[in-house]
Protein backbone atom coordinates (compact mmCIF):
# COMPACT_ATOMS: atom_id res chain seq x y z
CA UNK A 1 0.00 0.00 0.00
CA UNK A 2 1.03 3.62 -0.43
CA UNK A 3 2.20 5.87 2.34
CA UNK A 4 -0.44 6.20 5.06
CA UNK A 5 -0.88 8.40 8.10
CA UNK A 6 -0.21 6.49 11.38
CA UNK A 7 -3.93 6.67 12.21
CA UNK A 8 -4.84 5.18 8.85
CA UNK A 9 -2.17 2.50 9.18
CA UNK A 10 -3.55 1.52 12.60
CA UNK A 11 -7.03 1.20 11.06
CA UNK A 12 -5.66 -0.89 8.19
CA UNK A 13 -3.81 -3.11 10.67
CA UNK A 14 -6.98 -3.71 12.73
CA UNK A 15 -8.98 -4.53 9.62
CA UNK A 16 -6.33 -7.11 8.71
CA UNK A 17 -6.02 -8.46 12.24
CA UNK A 18 -9.76 -9.12 12.58
CA UNK A 19 -10.18 -10.28 8.97
CA UNK A 20 -12.59 -7.45 8.15
CA UNK A 21 -10.86 -5.94 5.12
CA UNK A 22 -13.47 -7.05 2.58
CA UNK A 23 -16.59 -6.60 4.73
CA UNK A 24 -19.38 -4.03 4.40
CA UNK A 25 -19.39 -1.22 6.97
CA UNK A 26 -21.97 1.19 8.31
CA UNK A 27 -20.16 4.14 9.93
CA UNK A 28 -21.95 6.06 12.69
CA UNK A 29 -21.14 9.68 11.88
CA UNK A 30 -22.44 12.60 13.94
CA UNK A 31 -20.35 15.29 12.26
CA UNK A 32 -18.05 15.81 15.25
CA UNK A 33 -14.28 15.38 15.38
CA UNK A 34 -14.24 11.69 16.26
CA UNK A 35 -16.68 10.38 13.67
CA UNK A 36 -15.44 12.64 10.85
CA UNK A 37 -11.90 11.37 11.49
CA UNK A 38 -13.31 7.84 11.34
CA UNK A 39 -14.98 8.48 7.99
CA UNK A 40 -11.89 10.18 6.55
CA UNK A 41 -9.58 7.35 7.68
CA UNK A 42 -11.86 4.69 6.16
CA UNK A 43 -12.05 6.57 2.87
CA UNK A 44 -8.24 6.81 2.76
CA UNK A 45 -7.68 3.16 3.65
CA UNK A 46 -10.30 1.66 1.33
CA UNK A 47 -9.55 4.13 -1.49
CA UNK A 48 -11.60 3.37 -4.61
CA UNK A 49 -13.55 0.63 -2.81
CA UNK A 50 -14.94 3.02 -0.19
CA UNK A 51 -18.09 3.77 -2.19
CA UNK A 52 -18.89 0.05 -2.37
CA UNK A 53 -17.88 -1.02 1.14
CA UNK A 54 -19.02 1.97 3.17
CA UNK A 55 -22.33 3.50 4.15
CA UNK A 56 -22.78 6.37 6.60
CA UNK A 57 -25.58 6.52 9.14
CA UNK A 58 -26.44 9.80 10.88
CA UNK A 59 -28.99 10.07 13.69
CA UNK A 60 -30.74 13.39 14.27
CA UNK A 61 -31.79 13.56 17.93
CA UNK A 62 -34.85 15.53 16.90
CA UNK A 63 -36.74 18.33 18.64
CA UNK A 64 -35.33 20.24 21.58
CA UNK A 65 -33.23 23.31 22.36
CA UNK A 66 -30.38 21.99 20.19
CA UNK A 67 -32.45 21.15 17.10
CA UNK A 68 -30.95 23.87 14.83
CA UNK A 69 -27.48 22.48 15.43
CA UNK A 70 -28.76 18.94 14.82
CA UNK A 71 -30.11 19.89 11.42
CA UNK A 72 -26.85 21.64 10.58
CA UNK A 73 -24.89 18.52 11.58
CA UNK A 74 -27.06 16.28 9.42
CA UNK A 75 -26.62 18.52 6.39
CA UNK A 76 -22.86 18.72 6.97
CA UNK A 77 -22.48 14.93 7.07
CA UNK A 78 -24.66 14.59 3.99
CA UNK A 79 -22.45 17.04 2.06
CA UNK A 80 -19.30 15.25 3.20
CA UNK A 81 -20.65 11.92 1.97
CA UNK A 82 -21.63 13.46 -1.35
CA UNK A 83 -18.11 14.87 -1.74
CA UNK A 84 -16.48 11.47 -1.11
CA UNK A 85 -19.07 9.37 -2.92
CA UNK A 86 -20.27 7.51 0.18
CA UNK A 87 -23.93 6.37 0.48
CA UNK A 88 -25.73 8.32 3.23
CA UNK A 89 -28.76 7.40 5.31
CA UNK A 90 -30.28 9.24 8.27
CA UNK A 91 -33.02 8.89 10.84
CA UNK A 92 -34.64 11.43 13.14
CA UNK A 93 -36.28 11.12 16.53
CA UNK A 94 -39.86 12.35 16.64
CA UNK A 95 -39.69 12.71 20.42
CA UNK A 96 -37.65 14.93 22.72
CA UNK A 97 -34.75 12.89 24.05
CA UNK A 98 -33.75 14.32 27.41
CA UNK A 99 -30.94 12.16 28.75
CA UNK A 100 -27.77 10.58 27.39
CA UNK A 101 -29.35 7.17 27.96
CA UNK A 102 -32.45 8.11 25.93
CA UNK A 103 -30.29 9.46 23.10
CA UNK A 104 -28.17 6.31 23.04
CA UNK A 105 -31.28 4.14 23.02
CA UNK A 106 -32.76 6.17 20.16
CA UNK A 107 -29.58 5.89 18.11
CA UNK A 108 -29.31 2.12 18.60
CA UNK A 109 -32.96 1.54 17.80
CA UNK A 110 -32.69 3.55 14.58
CA UNK A 111 -29.44 1.79 13.65
CA UNK A 112 -31.05 -1.63 14.03
CA UNK A 113 -33.82 -0.55 11.68
CA UNK A 114 -31.48 0.46 8.85
CA UNK A 115 -28.53 -1.91 9.31
CA UNK A 116 -28.02 -4.34 6.44
CA UNK A 117 -27.82 -8.05 7.13
CA UNK A 118 -24.09 -8.24 6.40
CA UNK A 119 -23.12 -4.72 7.49
CA UNK A 120 -20.79 -4.12 10.42
CA UNK A 121 -21.56 -0.99 12.44
CA UNK A 122 -18.47 1.11 13.18
CA UNK A 123 -18.22 3.72 15.94
CA UNK A 124 -15.54 6.32 16.64
CA UNK A 125 -15.17 5.66 20.37
CA UNK A 126 -11.60 6.47 21.41
CA UNK A 127 -9.45 5.84 24.46
CA UNK A 128 -10.68 8.99 26.25
CA UNK A 129 -14.29 7.80 25.83
CA UNK A 130 -13.26 4.44 27.26
CA UNK A 131 -11.72 6.05 30.34
CA UNK A 132 -14.80 8.24 30.91
CA UNK A 133 -17.11 5.24 30.59
CA UNK A 134 -15.07 3.19 33.03
CA UNK A 135 -14.96 5.99 35.60
CA UNK A 136 -18.72 6.51 35.37
CA UNK A 137 -19.32 2.80 35.83
CA UNK A 138 -16.96 2.70 38.81
CA UNK A 139 -18.91 5.57 40.37
CA UNK A 140 -22.09 3.54 39.86
CA UNK A 141 -20.53 0.50 41.53
CA UNK A 142 -19.72 -1.69 38.55
CA UNK A 143 -18.00 -5.05 38.57
CA UNK A 144 -15.33 -6.37 36.22
CA UNK A 145 -17.77 -6.77 33.34
CA UNK A 146 -18.52 -3.05 33.50
CA UNK A 147 -14.82 -2.19 33.43
CA UNK A 148 -14.35 -4.17 30.25
CA UNK A 149 -17.10 -2.10 28.54
CA UNK A 150 -15.67 -1.89 24.99
CA UNK A 151 -13.58 -3.98 22.62
CA UNK A 152 -12.12 -3.11 19.24
CA UNK A 153 -14.13 -5.96 17.69
CA UNK A 154 -16.69 -8.05 19.56
CA UNK A 155 -18.28 -9.72 16.50
CA UNK A 156 -21.05 -7.10 16.59
CA UNK A 157 -19.49 -3.64 16.40
CA UNK A 158 -16.07 -2.40 15.26
CA UNK A 159 -14.33 0.34 17.31
CA UNK A 160 -10.91 0.90 15.72
CA UNK A 161 -9.99 4.03 17.75
CA UNK A 162 -9.88 2.51 21.25
CA UNK A 163 -6.10 2.97 21.35
CA UNK A 164 -6.30 6.51 19.94
CA UNK A 165 -6.66 9.74 21.91
CA UNK A 166 -9.02 12.60 21.15
CA UNK A 167 -6.00 14.84 20.56
CA UNK A 168 -4.66 12.46 17.92
CA UNK A 169 -7.99 12.61 16.09
CA UNK A 170 -7.96 16.41 16.24
CA UNK A 171 -4.41 16.50 14.88
CA UNK A 172 -5.35 14.10 12.09
CA UNK A 173 -8.17 16.35 10.86
CA UNK A 174 -5.94 19.43 11.10
CA UNK A 175 -3.38 17.72 8.87
CA UNK A 176 -6.12 16.80 6.40
CA UNK A 177 -7.52 20.37 6.61
CA UNK A 178 -10.99 19.02 7.35
CA UNK A 179 -13.38 20.99 9.50
CA UNK A 180 -16.25 19.51 11.47
CA UNK A 181 -19.15 20.68 13.62
CA UNK A 182 -19.01 21.11 17.40
CA UNK A 183 -22.04 20.26 19.52
CA UNK A 184 -22.63 23.26 21.86
CA UNK A 185 -24.27 21.00 24.44
CA UNK A 186 -20.86 19.39 25.09
CA UNK A 187 -19.82 22.59 26.88
CA UNK A 188 -22.43 22.12 29.60
CA UNK A 189 -20.94 20.57 32.73
CA UNK A 190 -24.29 19.45 34.12
CA UNK A 191 -24.07 15.90 32.68
CA UNK A 192 -21.57 13.82 34.64
CA UNK A 193 -19.68 12.75 31.51
CA UNK A 194 -19.21 16.37 30.40
CA UNK A 195 -18.02 17.38 33.87
CA UNK A 196 -15.48 14.55 33.87
CA UNK A 197 -14.34 15.50 30.35
CA UNK A 198 -14.22 19.27 30.81
CA UNK A 199 -13.29 19.68 34.47
CA UNK A 200 -12.16 16.68 36.49
CA UNK A 201 -9.94 14.80 34.02
CA UNK A 202 -8.13 17.95 32.74
CA UNK A 203 -7.67 19.02 36.37
CA UNK A 204 -6.14 15.65 37.25
CA UNK A 205 -3.78 15.82 34.27
CA UNK A 206 -2.74 19.35 35.20
CA UNK A 207 -2.10 18.31 38.80
CA UNK A 208 -0.20 15.19 37.81
CA UNK A 209 1.01 15.16 34.15
CA UNK A 210 0.74 11.69 32.66
CA UNK A 211 -1.96 10.66 35.14
CA UNK A 212 -4.63 10.00 32.50
CA UNK A 213 -2.39 7.71 30.47
CA UNK A 214 -1.41 5.79 33.62
CA UNK A 215 -5.02 5.69 34.85
CA UNK A 216 -6.17 4.22 31.55
CA UNK A 217 -3.31 1.73 31.50
CA UNK A 218 -3.98 0.59 35.06
CA UNK A 219 -7.66 -0.05 34.39
CA UNK A 220 -6.82 -1.91 31.19
CA UNK A 221 -4.23 -4.09 32.96
CA UNK A 222 -6.78 -4.91 35.69
CA UNK A 223 -9.32 -5.96 33.06
CA UNK A 224 -6.78 -8.02 31.12
CA UNK A 225 -5.48 -9.69 34.27
CA UNK A 226 -8.94 -10.79 35.40
CA UNK A 227 -9.90 -11.90 31.90
CA UNK A 228 -6.69 -13.91 31.68
CA UNK A 229 -7.38 -15.54 35.02
CA UNK A 230 -10.86 -16.52 33.88
CA UNK A 231 -9.72 -17.75 30.48
CA UNK A 232 -6.55 -19.54 31.53
CA UNK A 233 -7.42 -20.50 35.10
CA UNK A 234 -6.49 -24.15 34.56
CA UNK A 235 -3.34 -25.18 36.36
CA UNK A 236 -0.35 -25.70 34.13
CA UNK A 237 0.54 -29.39 34.37
CA UNK A 238 3.82 -30.48 32.79
CA UNK A 239 3.92 -27.31 30.66
CA UNK A 240 7.48 -27.79 29.49
CA UNK A 241 9.12 -28.47 27.22
CA UNK A 242 6.92 -26.46 24.88
CA UNK A 243 7.58 -25.97 21.21
CA UNK A 244 8.73 -22.42 20.60
CA UNK A 245 6.63 -22.18 17.46
CA UNK A 246 3.50 -22.93 19.53
CA UNK A 247 4.37 -20.12 21.93
CA UNK A 248 4.91 -17.64 19.11
CA UNK A 249 1.49 -18.48 17.67
CA UNK A 250 -0.27 -17.62 20.93
CA UNK A 251 -2.07 -14.31 21.38
CA UNK A 252 -0.11 -11.64 23.26
CA UNK A 253 -2.13 -12.00 26.46
CA UNK A 254 -2.07 -15.81 26.24
CA UNK A 255 1.73 -15.69 26.18
CA UNK A 256 1.88 -13.52 29.30
CA UNK A 257 -0.56 -15.73 31.20
CA UNK A 258 1.29 -18.89 30.21
CA UNK A 259 4.54 -17.38 31.54
CA UNK A 260 2.85 -16.38 34.82
CA UNK A 261 1.23 -19.80 35.25
CA UNK A 262 4.46 -21.65 34.62
CA UNK A 263 6.41 -19.45 37.03
CA UNK A 264 3.84 -20.29 39.70
CA UNK A 265 4.38 -24.03 39.19
CA UNK A 266 8.01 -23.38 40.16
CA UNK A 267 6.78 -21.44 43.20
CA UNK A 268 8.08 -18.17 41.80
CA UNK A 269 6.36 -14.94 40.88
CA UNK A 270 7.35 -12.57 38.09
CA UNK A 271 6.60 -8.87 37.91
CA UNK A 272 4.82 -7.50 34.84
CA UNK A 273 8.11 -6.12 33.49
CA UNK A 274 9.78 -9.51 33.97
CA UNK A 275 6.90 -11.30 32.24
CA UNK A 276 7.18 -8.93 29.29
CA UNK A 277 10.95 -9.44 29.12
CA UNK A 278 10.49 -13.23 29.02
CA UNK A 279 7.83 -12.75 26.37
CA UNK A 280 10.17 -10.58 24.30
CA UNK A 281 13.01 -13.08 24.56
CA UNK A 282 10.86 -16.11 23.71
CA UNK A 283 9.27 -14.29 20.78
CA UNK A 284 12.63 -14.08 18.99
CA UNK A 285 12.22 -17.71 17.79
CA UNK A 286 15.94 -18.65 17.61
CA UNK A 287 16.91 -22.33 17.57
CA UNK A 288 19.21 -21.86 20.54
CA UNK A 289 18.91 -19.22 23.22
CA UNK A 290 19.52 -18.95 26.97
CA UNK A 291 18.62 -16.08 29.28
CA UNK A 292 17.84 -15.28 32.91
CA UNK A 293 14.91 -13.10 33.93
CA UNK A 294 14.17 -12.68 37.62
CA UNK A 295 14.55 -16.03 39.41
CA UNK A 296 14.23 -18.21 36.29
CA UNK A 297 16.72 -19.52 33.74
CA UNK A 298 15.08 -20.03 30.36
CA UNK A 299 16.44 -22.12 27.50
CA UNK A 300 15.42 -22.61 23.89
CA UNK A 301 17.13 -25.59 22.34
CA UNK A 302 16.16 -27.25 19.05
CA UNK A 303 12.88 -25.32 19.07
CA UNK A 304 11.92 -26.46 22.59
CA UNK A 305 11.37 -24.11 25.57
CA UNK A 306 12.50 -25.24 29.03
CA UNK A 307 13.01 -23.34 32.28
CA UNK A 308 14.20 -23.84 35.86
CA UNK A 309 14.93 -21.78 38.92
CA UNK A 310 18.36 -20.25 38.39
CA UNK A 311 21.17 -20.49 40.94
CA UNK A 312 20.60 -16.82 41.75
CA UNK A 313 16.92 -17.49 42.33
CA UNK A 314 17.49 -20.27 44.88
Amino acid sequence: MGRMDPLEHALWRDLQKHDLKSRQFCLLVSGGIDSVALLCAFVQVLKNKSGQQLRVFHFNHGPGPNQKFRLRSENYVKRLCLKWGIPFVSAKSAQILKSEAEMRSGRLSALRNILGRNEIPVSAHHIDDLLETRIIRLIRGTGVDGLESMRVWNAEIFRPFLSTTKQQLENYLKEKKIRCVQDPSNKSNIPLRNWLRNVWLPGLEKKRPGALKNFNQSLQLIVESIEDQNKFALKVENPLPMKNIAFVQMQDREQRQWIRNFAQTLETNLSLSQVREVQRQLDKTPNSHTFVTGPLLWRINAGQITAEVSSKGR
